[in-house]
């Protein structure tokens, strides 16, 4: 039988009274990625969740930007670095990749996301200093690539997808006030799809309007 890698990280939250877990594990013999939160309520599972990101490789597992970002901070994608790679011979996505979290922000490059949505972010270790949370990025599209901002040779980055949902955990590595890793679980969902949490948030969280206008806008971009 063939083992993959350990990779198992835990956030537990006894404030909360949930758990935030992020692992590797197989599915008709090939590596998926699992995200999952579970919550208590008088010594019972009153709230469970779990997204799974398939399609992976085996090797690839584990203004001013304004996010406290450390000078060193990497993020990985579904087991990929997206963050801190080698710089291509020649300018292009890679570009991008090749920057640090904050640099990366700067070049704007996120604009292409009109919303984030169903946010969970709901538990914390604070004696690991991980913090999680479950969300879901909205993106309509409108024009085929975005505009970058400040990068010799890389005037826009093409984004050849139709309207679009993406489900996502993120867990952050966060010391001294930076965050220094940021670990993303996601996978795409067809345009308006629903999660179920769509009524529930933690109390004291905003979440941003979902109204019909931005409904019908989303769904003239398919």
């Amino acid at each position: 039988m063939h083992r993959l890698p350990p990779y198992r990280i835990y956030v537990p939250d006894p404030v909360s009274q949930q758990v935030g877990y992020l692992g590797v594990m197989q599915a008709e013999g090939q590596p998926v990625e699992v995200a999952s939160r579970l919550k208590l309520q008088d010594s019972k599972i009153s709230a469970a969740e779990q997204l799974i990101a398939r399609g992976l490789r085996e090797a690839s597992l584990p203004k001013p930007c304004e996010a406290p970002c450390a000078q060193h901070c990497l993020r990985r994608e579904n087991g990929m670095q997206a963050t801190g790679n080698p710089p291509p011979q020649t300018p292009g996505r890679g570009t991008l990749g090749a920057m640090g979290c904050a640099a990366q922000l700067d070049t704007k490059s996120m604009r292409y996301i009109d919303s984030i949505d169903n946010r969970r972010v709901e538990i914390a270790d604070t004696q690991a200093g991980l913090l999680f949370g479950l969300l879901q990025f909205r993106h309509s599209t409108k024009q085929p690539y975005v505009n970058i901002v400040g990068v010799p040779g890389v005037p826009k980055m093409a984004m050849p997808f139709r309207a679009l949902e993406l489900p996502a955990a993120h867990l952050d590595k966060i010391s001294g006030d930076k965050v220094h890793e940021i670990e993303a679980k996601q996978f795409m969902a067809p345009c308006l799809s629903k999660t179920g949490w769509e009524s529930s948030r933690a109390p004291g969280r905003a979440r941003l309007p979902e109204g019909k206008k931005e409904k019908a806008r989303l769904k003239r971009a398919l």
